[in-house]
């Protein structure tokens, strides 16, 4: 597909063909992105002659304002659930929501969960690691995954509404001497994943890894490296930069391995 935007910013798109699965890779501008979904959508329902396709959004626009702190905020994923619910497609896949309330706010959407990246982006290394789980929000994805790991330990992490200062207060289960991995969704920033790290140090961590479905990192991914994290794995949701010790797993062929195992 031919993505571009006219001179006044407006976004444009044109189809190289008639997608039964579209799939547009992640742009540099998130609402760039979105808007060029959204027209997408639209020329490739008049291209199939309103023939039915599915929509590939391996990350979620929006997904992680899944709930306004005032009446003077948007509902944010409420504003972008509708649009997409507008578009002309069947279904809409995404990999790995940031929470349950996608699903109220977004119809004919089919989560393909973490798990079906973090198992086999470990391969058969899971039976010998720990498992650290960053926080309590994280325990319900976990629970899909976390046999397959030796053992697993959840961190207790306090933020200061005030501040916005935060602190891991503690980790609840063993990691002197074990080989640790983190999993979580989302990594932007990754101050929550370095404060982690140098936890598991202090506390006698042998090694730890870092699972992170969309790793967006917009402070750069070498400071994750730095403090200590030694091996990174990660889907290509948002463009990866290849270097030693980052694992990119395939968005599209974790999608296509889902469908092909679960989906009738």
């Amino acid at each position: 597909m031919n993505v571009f935007k006219f001179p006044a910013g407006e976004a444009h798109c044109k189809l190289d063909g008639r997608e039964e699965l579209l799939f547009l890779p992640m742009q540099p501008n998130l609402n760039d992105y979105l808007m060029s979904v959204l027209l997408a959508c639209d020329a490739n329902h008049r291209a199939r002659d309103g023939q039915p396709f599915d929509l590939f959004l391996p990350y979620l626009p929006y997904g992680r304002q899944d709930r306004p702190t005032s009446k003077a905020e948007p509902f944010s994923l409420k504003v972008v659930g509708s649009l997409l619910n507008a578009a002309p497609c069947r279904r809409i896949y995404t990999l790995d929501a940031h929470s349950d309330v996608a699903f109220a706010c977004i119809d004919r959407l089919v989560n393909v969960p973490q798990s079906r990246f973090v198992i086999p982006a470990l391969e058969a290394r899971t039976g010998e690691m720990t498992l650290v789980i960053p926080d309590q929000g994280a325990v319900k994805k976990a629970t899909a995954y976390a046999p397959a790991f030796a053992s697993v330990a959840t961190a207790l992490k306090h933020r200061d509404t005030a501040t916005g200062s935060l602190e891991i207060e503690g980790i609840f289960g063993a990691v002197e001497g074990r080989e640790c991995l983190i999993a979580d969704d989302i990594c932007d920033a990754g101050g929550t994943f370095i404060m982690l790290a140098d936890y598991l140090r202090r506390h006698g961590a042998r090694s730890i890894s870092l699972a992170i479905t969309h790793g967006i990192f917009t402070k750069g991914i070498e400071r994750l490296f730095e403090a200590g994290i030694e091996a990174i794995h990660t889907t290509d949701s948002f463009p990866q930069t290849p270097r030693e010790g980052l694992t990119v797993s395939s968005a599209q062929q974790i999608l296509n391995d889902f469908i092909t195992e679960e989906q009738p």
